[in-house]
């Protein structure tokens, strides 16, 4: 795992991310200079179900498994952002991350994520639609794993 990434690295990452579809590059600038960087070993949490949440992590590398209630829901990768919902919505996490892998991060606080929604509707927009997204994508899956 490589050490501190630049600030043009950071934007080139972001414009990998689903979350951010079509936010614009001064957007993403903004974003890279007022995030921070964490790197986290196997097995490590990164977040715990139930716990307040003031930031959200972007996935530059590694491998996290997402873990509701004991039990591993999802398995995620370089490009996902998670605490994403605590930071739009002030309540608890919602789940539990490890980190399956080595990982690195880019760390968003809060007020950052406040600041840029009211400040860029287009961002906005971005994460309306990659929430929405994941709501079918859920729905879909929820639908398969109901047929006999």
């Amino acid at each position: 795992m490589g050490g501190t990434i630049s600030i043009v690295e950071r934007v080139e990452q972001l414009r990998r991310v689903d979350f951010f579809e079509g936010v614009a590059g001064h957007v993403l600038a903004a974003l890279a200079q007022a995030s921070d960087e964490l790197a986290l070993g196997a097995d490590d949490l990164l977040l715990r179900q139930g716990e307040p949440g003031d930031r959200m992590f972007i996935t530059l590398e590694g491998e996290l498994d997402v873990v509701f209630d004991g039990r591993t829901i999802d398995h995620l990768g370089a490009g996902a952002v998670v605490g994403e919902l605590a930071v739009l919505l002030p309540e608890a996490r919602t789940a539990t991350v490890r980190c399956a892998t080595p990982a690195r991060f880019l760390v968003v606080a809060k007020e950052t994520v406040d600041e840029l929604l009211l400040d860029h509707p287009e961002m906005a927009l971005g994460v309306i639609r990659s929430l929405v997204r994941r709501v079918h994508s859920r729905n879909a899956h929820d639908r398969a794993a109901a047929q006999p």
